[in-house]
């Protein structure tokens, strides 16, 4: 499947089975989508910690489109023990909410990227569950292809619905040409949890080729 062969789905908060996952090529999968069947789509990276810059990576393979983080630390942890290394005021929700209204205003259609998984604290009491619920918006999950996945699919789906979440489906992230017998086997299991919503193999290199095609 391509970037183009996905649906052209917005609204929807884009969260994990776990981190590393490739929510971020997911999430620009999505945008590309949206863009090429004439969508005005906008993203937002609720928080990004470490190194690593997710609004401009996807800022830069679909251009034309809103780009923003709300907020950002220097160490590669969950939101709040980012800050709290860095003597930073604790996190809120609100100026995720705030940049996502304004985003919202700004398109047709808004995704958000969560970081890691579900159940990351964002402050000591809310996490990327609070804000889905904060946003109003539907759950897309990436999982990966491999063994492990429908365990941890289904305990992010589980806790979703739990706390009065949507989920809009999954794309798994990462498939490969040669798949294992639990690669082959996933697919099929995965659809018992949550609607399949597409596959993509993990190729940032092929980038191009993958909005293209």
């Amino acid at each position: 499947m391509t970037a183009r062969e996905l649906p052209a789905l917005a609204d929807l908060l884009v969260t994990g089975t776990d981190t590393g996952v490739g929510k971020t090529y997911v999430t620009a999968a999505l945008a590309a989508a949206c863009v090429a069947s004439g969508r005005r789509v906008a993203v937002l990276k609720a928080a990004q910690t470490g190194d690593d810059d997710d609004a401009a990576w996807i800022a830069a393979r679909v251009p034309g489109i809103a780009v923003r983080t709300a907020l950002r630390y220097e160490a590669p942890v969950a939101p709040v023990v980012a800050a709290r290394l860095e003597g930073a005021p604790e996190p809120s929700l609100e100026p995720i909410v705030a940049a996502a209204r304004e985003l919202r205003a700004s398109g047709d259609g808004l995704l958000v990227e969560g970081s890691g998984g579900l159940l990351v604290p964002i402050s000591s009491h809310e996490t990327f569950a609070e804000l889905a619920l904060a946003l109003d918006l539907p759950l897309l999950i990436v999982a990966r292809p491999g063994l492990g996945t429908l365990n941890h699919t289904a305990l992010t789906v589980e806790v979703a619905r739990a706390r009065g979440i949507k989920v809009a489906g999954v794309v798994v992230c990462g498939t490969r040409a040669d798949p294992d017998v639990a690669e082959r086997t996933n697919l099929d299991e995965l659809r018992r949890i949550a609607p399949l919503l597409g596959t993509l193999p993990y190729d940032p290199d092929g980038w191009p080729a993958m909005v293209s095609a």
